[in-house]
């Protein structure tokens, strides 16, 4: 007696599952973090020293994108390092919750995207996109105690050296405080002026340099490194052509 082998009409692929799970892990993050997600984009476009914010996620995409044949190939078994991860990014989103401290939750969204990676590509994937996935913690903006503390020594250090180039040029002047006293006019180095908002963007754009140029690991952390002070010689040098030309 002849059998029939009744095959099924749809048969998901082992991509497709994984396809199908990562977007639904993916609507379940963006409901989980909603809240936190409009408070950072509220961030973002409230203080000046965060407006490059909006173009790390784009970044760190494109650092993906430009290694996209390693990380197709290091796409692996799904890992319980995703699952750990996650649980992790949930709690540390439940304390913010509790805290209304959005830093946590913050943190808890580059996290969580971590441990969706691991938990679709496995430990593999995440290790090939380790840097873009890192990448995105220079999208978190600080606290405001800490911008405020950072702006007030780049304002100090930033007159300072002002002044100093202003007296190379031969130019009669007075520091108090944070005014630059050049006789008949005073400058004061506001908050705006401090160079902070120079100093994140520098420092992300470093990192990203860094993780494209192809050297020892020391040569790399020293571009990093530089770009703090590079921040603070230009802003330095800007007051100080301020005053120069006010005195032309």
């Amino acid at each position: 007696m002849a059998t029939v082998e009744i095959k099924p009409q749809f048969l998901m692929t082992d991509a497709g599952r994984r396809l199908a799970v990562a977007a639904l892990a993916i609507i379940g993050l963006i409901v989980l973090f909603w809240d936190a997600g409009q408070n950072l984009w509220q961030r973002w476009g409230g203080q000046q020293e965060l407006s490059h914010s909006y173009f790390i996620p784009l970044i760190s995409a494109w650092l993906v994108w430009t290694n996209r044949k390693a990380v197709a190939d290091s796409i692996g078994a799904p890992s319980w390092v995703g699952v750990i991860l996650l649980a992790i990014a949930g709690a540390m989103t439940l304390v913010g919750k509790l805290t209304f401290i959005y830093l946590f939750q913050h943190l808890a969204m580059v996290v969580a995207i971590a441990g969706l990676v691991a938990g679709i590509g496995g430990v593999s994937l995440l290790r090939v996109t380790a840097v873009p996935v890192a990448f995105l913690f220079f999208a978190v903006p600080p606290p405001f105690w800490v911008i405020t503390i950072l702006s007030w020594k780049f304002q100090e250090v930033s007159s300072i050296l002002g002044v100093a180039m202003i007296r190379m040029m031969d130019i009669p002047v007075f520091l108090s405080g944070n005014i630059i006293d050049l006789g008949d006019y005073k400058l004061q180095v506001a908050e705006a002026c401090s160079g902070l908002r120079y100093l994140f963007p520098f420092l992300s754009l470093g990192v990203m340099t860094a993780y494209l140029y192809k050297g020892p690991l020391w040569q790399r952390a020293a571009i990093v490194l530089s770009t703090i002070p590079i921040t603070i010689f230009m802003n330095s040098f800007r007051i100080a052509v301020t005053g120069a030309l006010v005195q032309a």
